[in-house]
Formats: structure tokens, C-alpha cells, sequence
């Protein structure tokens, strides 16, 4: 049965994570604030890529590591992660990108798609992946972000 991750579920004094960044400069924050502005005006492509780049092929527990690698170093983008994630799910008249789909459907078959079925069940399969993904990804963004 899966349970929610915590901060010390993904944590291992042997397998150290990288610290804690927090930009100051002014053109470095500038330029974080115009790559959320443009991850979060087409959330589609931020979650498809977030998807292919850091879940595709991984287990949970590896994606779990990932992404707390990514809350204590790029909070910014974890943030912009999440809610286009939730924008992707709250848009119900388009189904989810085709690599969320893909990454759902080889989860479900096993490692390899081994079925073919339907594109409304391929959409289904994108929708419940994104949703348990979000279910996930929030706990452990929120405990990081309270003990900031």
C-alpha cells in the first residue's frame, strides 16, 4: 500500500542531498521570474517535460529523491511544477500530455506496453498517474517549504 513520503523518506545521512539555494542576484532572480512566467503560460509542456525528464524510468523512490533534490535547490521550479500540474488536471477538456499518458500506460503494463487500448482509457491512465504524481510531489514540497 503506498504511503506518503516525508522529508526522512527520502533522506539518507550516507547519500547526502546538495544544499540549500537560495539566489540573491538581481538578474539571476529576474531570470528565474521569466522562466516561471513561461513554464506556467503553457503548463502542458512544463508538466510533459517534468514527466519525461525526471519520472520516465524511474521507481517512485527514485522519483521521490529527484524531486526532493529539486524542492531544496530549485523551490521555484518544484512550485511552478506543482501548480502546473494541478492547471493540467483542472483543464478537463484536454487530456494530458501524450508523455504523462505513455509514462502511465508502461507503469501499468509492467515496464513495457504490452496492451493496446483505448485513447480515452490512454487519457483515464494520464489523468490517475498525474494525480497520485501530485499526491506525492505536494507533502513533501510543503514540509520543506514549512521548515524554511
Amino acid at each position: 500500500m503506498w504511503t506518503r513520503p516525508t522529508l526522512s523518506d527520502v533522506t539518507s545521512p550516507d547519500d547526502p542531498l546538495p544544499p540549500v539555494w537560495r539566489p540573491t542576484d538581481p538578474e539571476i532572480l529576474a531570470s528565474i521570474a521569466e522562466d516561471s512566467a513561461r513554464r506556467r503560460a503553457d503548463c502542458r509542456a512544463c508538466v510533459d517535460d517534468f514527466a519525461e525528464t525526471y519520472a520516465d524510468g524511474r521507481t517512485a523512490e527514485e522519483l521521490d529523491r529527484e524531486w526532493l533534490g529539486l524542492v531544496r535547490t530549485y523551490q521555484w521550479y518544484a512550485e511552478d511544477v506543482l501548480h502546473c500540474i494541478e492547471a493540467t488536471l483542472d483543464d478537463t477538456g484536454r487530456p494530458p500530455p501524450p508523455g504523462v499518458c505513455d509514462i502511465a500506460q508502461v507503469e501499468v503494463d509492467g515496464g513495457t506496453v504490452v496492451r493496446e487500448i483505448s485513447e480515452a482509457e490512454w487519457h483515464a491512465l494520464g489523468r490517475r498517474w498525474l494525480e497520485r504524481l501530485l499526491q506525492r510531489l505536494r507533502p513533501v514540497f510543503e514540509e520543506f517549504s514549512a521548515q524554511r
